[in-house]
C-alpha cells in the first residue's frame, strides 16, 4: 500500500475515531483533523468551468474526509 494522508473534516469526530482505528496498525497512513481556519475559498461561483476538476474541500465536506497519496 502506497503511503496516504486521510484528512477529516473537523465536524466528524466520529469518522476520525473510526478511521484512526481502522489504520492503528498501517504505517504508511496517518489520519489527521482539518488544521486549516475559516471557510474553504469556493472561488467565483458563478464562473465555474466544468473543464476544472473539483477541489478536495469539495470532497471534504461532501464526504466528510480527503485522500491525499504522499511521495
Amino acid at each position: 500500500m502506497e503511503r496516504c494522508l486521510i484528512i477529516v473534516a473537523r465536524d466528524q469526530p466520529d469518522l476520525l475515531a473510526q478511521l484512526a482505528f481502522m489504520y492503528a496498525h498501517a504505517a504508511e497512513v496517518e489520519v489527521c483533523f482539518d488544521r486549516r481556519q475559516g471557510e474553504p475559498w469556493t472561488g467565483s461561483e458563478d464562473q465555474q468551468d466544468r473543464r476544472v476538476p473539483p477541489r478536495p474541500d469539495t470532497d471534504l465536506r461532501g464526504y466528510g474526509f480527503i485522500v491525499i497519496p504522499q511521495p
